[in-house]
């Protein structure tokens, strides 16, 4: 009798990952309300969630609105793959940055946020895709940001509006050194020293409106 009922428990924990499974591939606009709905049902299911579901939701448009809940169902003990934070970085959704915001409160101050995570954010080819990677050194006022981060936020159409949320967020410690110009005039097409003085423009114009 044990054995059956242990049988029909795993077979529900199995059915119940599948409906929510297929519940975070939701696009509509109130998702969040039904995935929160559905989560509150599920509090026997607690640390159950898996990561293809956490990867499905962190690509979702309107993930934003239910990942931290989703969260909360994989343990608190439960680091985020760094596949999942990969692809919450390529989300190009306009409140894709509190995904990440989620994943980064969640994994605490300790996180170390891998340099390719911030590589891929900083190419993030969404109109609102800067605002990840300022989401990540906001938080993480320690981070390192490297040239090689820099140099991938030059192959970024709205290279521009990245460069101004590196500048808001970290200032003058932004790197613009010559392998830094030098991406930046192949990838974006000035030379060298016109990109210097744009991206120094840029930077005096972000100071004396932020800092």
């Amino acid at each position: 009798m044990s054995g059956l009922l242990e049988r029909l428990q795993e077979e529900q924990s199995r059915i119940v990952r599948e409906v929510l499974k297929l519940g975070v591939e939701v696009t509509g606009f109130d998702v969040d309300e039904i995935i929160s709905d559905f989560l509150e049902r599920l509090e026997a299911e607690r640390g159950r969630v898996t990561k293809e579901v956490l990867k499905i939701a962190a690509a979702n448009p309107k993930g934003g609105g239910f990942f931290k809940g989703l969260l909360e169902y994989t343990g608190n003990n439960s680091a985020v793959p760094e596949e999942v934070i990969m692809t919450a970085a390529r989300n190009t959704d306009r409140y894709a940055y509190l995904i990440m915001k989620s994943i980064l409160d969640h994994q605490g101050e300790g996180f170390l946020v891998p340099e390719e995570v911030l590589k891929e954010a900083a190419v993030n080819s969404g109109e609102w895709g800067y605002k990840i990677i300022e989401t990540i050194l906001e938080e993480r006022e320690s981070l390192v940001l490297s040239e090689e981060v820099v140099k991938e936020v030059t192959k970024h159409a709205n290279w521009e509006d990245m460069f101004d949320a590196l500048f808001r967020v970290r200032g003058e410690s932004v790197p613009l050194s010559k392998e830094v110009l030098k991406a930046a005039a192949e990838n974006i097409g000035e030379d060298e020293t016109r990109m210097m003085e744009i991206l120094c423009q840029n930077r005096q114009r972000i100071a004396d409106r932020f800092w």
